[in-house]
């Protein structure tokens, strides 16, 4: 079930536009199992086509957005035996751009964390999100200029992170999980607010073999 419950920062784990690794080996005596984090974008296989949504939103292009970029803050993991939320932070707070990361095969490294085993959920926050365009793209009755760089806003509770699409399962014996930002469907959710800013919902899949 996809859940599109975004906030002004985004949950995932270990690099950010759009997937999620997470490599699982037994952690000695602790009954946990270490989870490593890493993000990536999403392929064909995991793209979906997202319907517009009604009044002023209109799916633009993915060719007509130059970049959207972000900061990670952080990337929480859960399963059903852990107490809470597991947080890994990047190493460094630097803007990604999201339509840049790598493909699953190569994603980036954040870090690893401890969880029970069981089914396991991911979140991702994200802050000062923003995006340009190639060229004029019209939405709604509002017209956003080519290389214009404008700030972005994502409709959520602001404690909520941002909620992948499917889930996850964290065997004792270690698994591969992958976190995908789909750029194309975030891109298909695109919306104008009242005062003309860039509203969006981006779109991460829970990716696992």
């Amino acid at each position: 079930m996809r859940t599109r419950d975004w906030m002004n920062r985004l949950v995932s784990a270990a690099g950010f536009a759009a997937l999620l690794a997470v490599g699982c080996q037994e952690s000695t005596g602790s009954g946990l199992v270490r989870v490593q984090v890493s993000l990536a974008r999403a392929d064909a296989a995991t793209s979906v086509a997202l319907a517009p949504q009604d009044v002023t939103s209109g799916s633009v292009d993915i060719n007509n957005v130059a970049t959207l970029t972000a900061t990670l803050d952080s990337v929480q993991l859960q399963t059903s035996g852990s107490q809470g939320w597991q947080t890994v932070k990047p190493a460094s707070a630097q803007p990604i751009d999201l339509l840049d990361l790598p493909a699953a095969s190569v994603a980036l490294d954040l870090g690893t964390v401890l969880l029970e085993t069981g089914a396991c959920k991911a979140r991702l926050f994200l802050t000062d999100p923003k995006i340009t365009f190639t060229d004029a793209v019209v939405v709604g009755q509002f017209t956003f200029d080519a290389s214009t760089e404008y700030d972005v806003t994502i409709p959520s509770g602001p404690q909520t992170g941002l909620k992948a699409d499917g889930s996850c399962d964290v065997p004792a014996g270690g698994t591969t999980v992958t976190l995908a930002f789909d750029a194309n469907a975030t891109v298909g959710t695109i919306a104008a607010t009242g005062n003309g800013s860039i509203l969006l919902s981006p779109v991460i899949h829970i990716v696992q073999p």
